[in-house]
């Protein structure tokens, strides 16, 4: 013997992998030189995740994202195993999208299927029989899923009037690869003829605008309809004797009252906090808001908490002065 220790032959770790991909397919590990049995270990000692069979996450990464994200990981986990076109519909398709919703991304994919021979749906896989005859179907991030006017007005069904103004807001709003008019959302909920909640989307679509700048800002306004209150002008500007402060959410000029939606976002998220700290953009808004108040004769905040609680939302904006539309 020459006193050198045999040789070891290692396998990588999942942890060592690095893909370039949040989705690790088991046939693509197996090229690697992964076994089935260093997989399995490294899921027994929670270092992936099983995202279907035949599909994981390695844990730390999977941490990381939200559930609109883990919802695009799991459609692309159904669409990668499967083998064939798949087109997804309902939330799955909203998340393409990046349309808003209320409620977390559930664990469920929803595809669509011309009909029953579509199969069943089982496991995470809901299968929605769906006429895609005239439907249009985009390619978003490598996936397929029914077009954005199709994909708001199935979730407009789905919601109830507040949500789904917010959601159709949303895809009137510039995005790319534009956005989607009143008309063609009409047309949508033609198409689909569905049997429940038609009128109440179908007076949403009416009542949705492009000019939301956000799915706060567009339940706050249908709110405030349900509450009577007459329509405001959206993103006002306003100026004073040192110049334009501001556009506002909502402005009633007949009354003098301005009204602003606070969500959080712009005191967490780097692309609103825009290098500046939490602190700094709460001391600007409130100097902003000073000014605001001497240029109106009644002003109201509401945050999410405000605007989920019709009656705790009235008594804010009753407070400012604005008085109901007589019916």
């Amino acid at each position: 013997m020459d006193g050198r220790p045999d040789t070891v032959i290692d396998t990588p770790r999942v942890t060592d992998l690095d893909t370039g991909s949040t989705l690790l397919l088991s046939d693509d590990l197996s090229r690697t030189g992964m076994s089935d049995r260093t997989l399995q270990r490294a899921l027994a000692r929670g270092e992936v995740v099983r995202i279907r069979r035949g599909a994981y996450c390695r844990a730390d990464r999977w941490a990381e994202l939200d559930s609109r994200e883990r919802q695009l990981v799991r459609m692309h986990a159904v669409a990668a195993v499967s083998g064939k076109d798949i087109v997804f519909c309902g939330p799955s398709a909203a998340a393409a999208w990046h349309l808003p919703r209320l409620a977390p991304w559930t664990d469920e994919v929803h595809v669509a299927v011309a009909d029953r021979a579509g199969g069943r749906s089982s496991g995470d896989v809901r299968r929605r029989v769906m006429d895609l005859t005239g439907v249009r179907v985009n390619e978003v991030g490598e996936l397929l899923v029914t077009g954005l006017a199709s994909t708001a007005v199935q979730q407009a069904l789905e919601w109830d009037f507040p949500a789904a103004v917010g959601v159709l807001d949303a895809a009137r709003r510039t995005r790319d690869p534009g956005p989607v008019t009143r008309e063609e959302l009409l047309a949508e909920l033609a198409r689909l003829r569905p049997r429940r909640h038609a009128s109440r989307a179908l007076t949403a679509v009416g009542f949705s605008v492009a000019a939301s700048e956000s799915f706060g800002e567009s339940i706050t306004r249908a709110r405030l309809h349900e509450l009577g209150y007459p329509p405001p002008v959206l993103q006002a500007p306003i100026s004073d004797e040192r110049g334009l402060i501001g556009r506002v959410d909502f402005y009633w000029p007949d009354y003098g009252v301005i009204g602003e939606f606070d969500g959080a976002v712009k005191y967490e998220r780097p692309e609103y906090l825009q290098g500046k700290s939490p602190a700094q953009v709460v001391w600007l808004e409130k100097q902003r808001e000073d000014r605001l108040r001497r240029r109106s004769t009644g002003f109201f905040r509401a945050i999410w908490a405000d605007v989920m609680d019709p009656a705790r939302l009235d008594s804010i904006v009753r407070s400012s002065g604005l008085r109901r539309s007589p019916r």
